[in-house]
């Protein structure tokens, strides 16, 4: 793919890669008008969209439509970032790259520690969740690494397959909680090494479910409380692998789980934008509230597993206790400065 600049907005250039002969094919040309300059791009993990941002907006591509549809799917907001030395700056769009967990990653092209995230980018238009400056890196950065796609392998049988590996495929997952429903779980399905048959065991009682079918997405939701080991098995052509992870859903005996709940909490001190993290934990009630130095409450908002981002814009400056709850048990406590 190839981006250039011209009076009247951006143009794309998509090309077919022949792996085996090593030709490039053109395919078709797209045009975003009127457009800042195109900063990064980078293919969805299904190959039906292309991402392109500019620095101040998101754009999403349907490779798949015949309408040549192009969606601006965000754009940038009023966030700011605190950059030390007296330094503030916006959080832009900029280079991207699809990570191993199959979300795809966008820096700000300029020295920013955060970091945007699409959470869901093999879905159509805002359904890909753009997840605006929800990570935040121990220093300033200015790019994103360059790394080939280590996952890939050899197209098996192919007249350019000429080492005969024969890799076996790794079966691989990751899941996050329903904002609607804490029981419901989505799956996400994270194998490689072309596998063409999977196997989900629940690990809750419930048939297993066999597909042949790329589902990147799939939703299961779980009749109670408990811990379930999730089970994954891929097979292609040349064997199959499985996976199991423990899943933690709002389990019973909290107390003995208080230890084990991750929760991350920055930036610290903030302006307007505060992040938690729930890591390895489905929460069954999570709440958390925010009080002043008096004792009053400000402002509390529901937490799920992942990524919670808090609006503090509203809050005037000063320094705030953070009370996070599991059904009535305080499993966090933590002073916030707002700036």
């Amino acid at each position: 793919m190839t981006i250039d600049q011209d009076s009247v907005g951006t143009i794309i250039d998509l090309l077919q890669f022949d792996r085996c002969s090593g030709k490039f094919s053109y395919l078709k040309k797209y045009e975003i008008p009127n457009s800042a300059v195109a900063i990064g791009c980078c293919f969805s993990p299904n190959s039906r969209f292309l991402y392109v941002s500019g620095r101040y907006s998101l754009y999403q591509i349907d490779l798949f439509s015949k309408e040549k549809e192009i969606i601006k799917i965000d754009t940038i907001d009023s966030f700011i970032e605190i950059l030390g030395g007296g330094f503030t700056g916006y959080v832009l769009f900029g280079p991207m790259e699809r990570g191993p967990d199959g979300r795809i990653y966008n820096v700000s092209g300029t020295f920013r520690r955060m970091i945007n995230v699409i959470d869901k980018p093999n879905l159509l238009g805002k359904a890909c969740v753009v997840k605006k400056h929800s990570i935040r890196l121990a220093g300033l950065q200015e790019t994103i690494p360059n790394h080939p796609n280590y996952r890939l392998g050899p197209i098996d049988g192919s007249p350019c397959d000429t080492l005969g590996i024969n890799n076996i495929p790794v079966a691989e997952f990751r899941y996050n909680q329903d904002t609607s429903e804490y029981k419901k779980i989505e799956f996400t399905n994270l194998s490689w090494y072309e596998p063409d048959e999977f196997w989900w065991d629940w690990g809750d009682g419930s048939a297993m479910y066999y597909t042949t079918e790329w589902d990147t997405s799939i939703t299961h939701t779980y009749p109670k409380d408990g811990v379930y080991q999730v089970c994954l098995r891929a097979k292609n052509m040349n064997g199959e692998n499985t996976i199991c992870k423990e899943i933690k859903l709002g389990t019973t005996g909290i107390n003995s789980y208080n230890a084990n709940i991750a929760i991350q909490m920055y930036p610290n001190p903030t302006h307007n934008l505060f992040i938690i993290n729930v890591e390895d934990y489905l929460p069954s009630k999570m709440i958390m509230t925010i009080y002043d130095i008096q004792g009053k409450e400000v402002l509390h908002k529901r937490l799920y597993q992942g990524s919670n981002m808090i609006d503090l814009e509203l809050m005037n400056a000063g320094v705030y206790i953070v009370e996070i709850r599991e059904r009535e048990i305080v499993v966090r406590s933590e002073k916030l400065v707002k700036m």
